[in-house]
């Protein structure tokens, strides 16, 4: 086969189908392939908890009918999918990262995976993640540590650790992840990724895991923004099973992300540049921000530097309700799941059945059963609407298209780190909460690279359902930053 499957994107890999170049059964094969050579050998990356035994069937099955038809299914005819496994797939495993789950298997898929089918896309496997999505690290009880393939001694980030590894890896064409607090960034920018955190609401959470129902959002990560705007065009809309789809018929952009991505888009915008979430002690970081910065101005986008959210370190700390929601949102998921093994978090952890390392989920497991009882409860909500009206009130006011920061404040840690708890709970130094706590819609957008390889990564941030606005400018970027490298540690088959 000559076709190059490494980096390939969808509009590639399609392009090839038609000129009979490749077909999906040699894709599926290849990404099987890569994942035998470095998943489970070679590196030992890690990403991949199930394969899905009928990915070669279904791509026999799309290659028929474009071979009878000349017809692609859809978008994503062919492409294979990671999906974090917090998302339920019918008839493929689904653990949510959790011991106590390794035997579950739905009878039905989630909504995001059912539309992705629909438009021709292949599960190819689930995607590892800490247990219940309540940790920045690529750590689990069902599959242990997922390794970062830029430097294997250190984390890909969380909570979607798995598509974070494994979609940098070539594991597959596109990965499904989910964000609660930063699960698609964090581990995006820790491995030289796009990722899109929407505005809560643009896509269905139907039958996905929660955290915080009214914070969660799942979202697609790619090596291109190309590709993360295909995948957005099939998976955000309205959704009965979710009601908090519906404002999602307010967003000018449904359906036609792809179609009016733009490049050129840096030239006249004004990028407000968050200082105060920059690190104090980590000059690596800073120094990749400020070349990505350096690229925004020279072609053409006015920063503005400094902007400032006001107390934002207080309005973070004031709007968060982990301790709060999160027990009451994943028991009321847990106790409906047909033939679930455990009805509770307290079940869980009572029982041990937890990664050593997952603290957060004792954390939760000390929740509120009833979250509205909380005295703190509706001070942090007011304070997620305060602090959302202070992101747009800053935009608004300085006429910014986005506000940037770096996602973290560190690189990607070192294993060794984390083993040594290092840092407890939330008390990870990442930015991502600015986004989740307000609603409003933020892109992970490689950076660059330190001087000893590392990714770093940072986010724009706009105002709420202002999406294709950040796929225009991580696009525009993209075109003349060119980011995006393969690791070293997983590199092309012969």
């Amino acid at each position: 086969m000559d076709f190059r499957v490494e980096e390939a994107s969808i509009e590639q890999i399609h392009a090839a189908f038609k000129s009979g170049d490749l077909t999906s059964r040699k894709l599926v094969e290849h990404y099987l392939r890569r994942i035998e050579a470095f998943d489970r050998n070679g590196p030992g990356i890690n990403s991949i908890v199930t394969l899905n035994r009928e990915a070669l069937s279904e791509a026999d099955r799309l290659d028929r009918m474009l071979s009878e038809t000349w017809i692609l299914k859809g978008p994503l005819h062919g492409i294979p999918f990671l999906i974090k496994d917090q998302i339920e797939t019918r008839r493929i495993r689904t653990t949510f990262g959790s011991k106590a789950f390794e035997n579950y298997v739905p009878d039905a898929d989630a909504t995001i995976v059912r539309r992705i089918k629909e438009s021709g896309g292949i599960v190819l496997g689930k995607a590892n993640m800490p247990d219940f999505g309540v940790s920045w690290y690529g750590v689990s009880s069902v599959l242990g540590d997922t390794l970062n393939p830029y430097d294997t001694s250190r984390d890909p980030g969380g909570s979607s650790s798995g598509i974070g590894a494994g979609i940098a890896a070539n594991f597959a064409t596109v990965g499904i992840g989910e964000d609660t607090a930063g699960s698609i960034r964090v581990p995006s920018s820790f491995n030289n990724l796009f990722g899109i955190r929407v505005t809560t609401g643009l896509i269905s959470r139907s039958g996905m895991c929660p955290i915080i129902n009214f914070q969660d959002t799942p979202g697609p990560m790619a090596r291109n923004v190309k590709d993360l705007s295909t995948v957005l065009d099939v998976i955000a809309g309205y959704d009965k099973e979710d009601s908090a789809t519906s404002m999602s018929v307010f967003s000018g952009s449904l359906g036609n992300f792809r179609s009016s991505l733009m490049g050129g888009e840096l030239r006249g915008s004004r990028i407000g540049i968050l200082r105060d979430s920059f690190p104090g002690h980590d000059e690596d970081v800073s120094l990749v921000m400020g070349r990505a910065i350096h690229t925004m101005s020279s072609n053409g986008a006015d920063i503005v530097d400094p902007v400032e959210i006001s107390d934002l370190p207080a309005r973070i700390k004031n709007s968060g309700l982990y301790d709060i929601q999160t027990k009451y949102d994943l028991n009321g998921f847990i106790r409906t799941r047909k033939g679930s093994p455990m009805k509770s978090v307290e079940d869980i952890v009572s029982a041990g059945m937890y990664h050593e390392l997952i603290d957060i989920l004792e954390y939760v497991s000390r929740g509120e059963s009833l979250p509205e009882e909380h005295p703190e409860y509706y001070r942090r909500r007011f304070g997620q609407n305060e602090l959302r009206k202070a992101i747009i009130e800053l935009i608004v006011s300085s006429g910014l298209d986005a506000i940037m920061y770096p996602s973290a404040r560190i690189l990607p840690p070192a294993k060794d780190d984390i083993r040594g708890r290092k840092w407890a709970g939330l008390g990870f130094p990442v930015n991502s909460f600015i986004s989740s706590h307000s609603g409003c819609p933020s892109i992970a957008v490689p950076a660059g690279f330190t001087s000893g390889g590392i990714p770093v990564g940072f986010e724009l941030l706009a105002k709420p359902l202002d999406e294709q606005k950040l796929l225009n400018l991580a696009y525009s970027y993209e075109l003349v930053a060119n980011p995006r490298r393969s690791p070293e540690t997983t590199p092309d088959l012969a």
